[in-house]
């Protein structure tokens, strides 16, 4: 239909692109009638038939998401097939697995990608990886977020930093274990190349200070929720 002021355009939800792969154009006319009937089978509750995808079909749909986003990732496709990805594969997935799995380094991403994948599991599936969680995970769950700002994160692990310090040669910040790891193994910076020593790292108060400002305007902005849904289910009943 045609758009008009009345009716604007709406990005579509996830739903709208959670279905099987296109098939790319240049494939010959047999690949494309042997492949059109398996890769768009869907499910009764309209989810794609993840037992079908492979690596290749992984791939399209993940670019399919954000082109912008996960173009980036050069050797995406690639490392999907290394490690012979497939659809039932991504029913047991978590969220920090998709950095091995997938290639995918930021952690935005992977928070993003997660998520995308959620929405395409079968409800039972979806729950399933929710309970598989370990406490510990659970409990840094608080500190991995879309909306963590980039200053905040390692530039390695891409993690929410606990012990930043600054590297007083280079002027880039890190976590402290993880720069002390990536010297003892590399024995320079991991963004300028200059060759640096642990005695090069200073704890970065200005840092760790705005982290935990941060975590804890954000803690109680959660208390402030919850508080809120309590007062709400008390309402309901009375």
């Amino acid at each position: 239909p045609r758009l008009t002021r009345d009716r604007p355009f709406r990005r579509a939800p996830y739903r709208a692109i959670a279905t099987s792969p296109d098939i790319d154009s240049d494939e010959s006319e047999d690949d494309d009638d042997d492949e059109s009937d398996s890769d768009n089978e869907t499910s009764t509750d309209g989810l794609p038939d993840l037992s079908k995808w492979k690596a290749k079909e992984i791939y399209e749909w993940t670019i399919k998401l954000d082109k912008t986003r996960f173009s980036r990732y050069k050797e995406l496709k690639q490392t999907l097939e290394d490690n012979e990805v497939t659809g039932n594969d991504l029913k047991d997935m978590e969220c920090e697995e998709l950095k091995g799995s997938f290639g995918i380094k930021k952690w935005a991403d992977q928070k993003f990608l997660f998520k995308a994948i959620q929405s395409i599991l079968p409800f039972k599936d979806r729950h399933e990886n929710k309970d598989k969680k370990t406490k510990k995970n659970k409990d840094e769950d608080d500190d991995d977020d879309d909306d963590i700002p980039d200053e905040y994160l390692d530039p390695i692990t891409f993690e929410l930093m606990k012990d930043p310090v600054l590297c007083t040669k280079s002027g880039h910040t890190y976590e402290r274990k993880t720069i002390e790891d990536w010297i003892e193994k590399q024995g320079s910076d991991p963004i300028t190349r200059q060759k640096i020593k642990k005695k090069h790292l200073a704890p970065n108060r200005t840092v760790k200070a705005m982290i935990d400002a941060w975590k804890k305007e954000k803690k109680a902005k959660k208390d402030q929720d919850q508080d809120q849904d309590q007062d709400t289910d008390t309402v309901t009943d009375t």
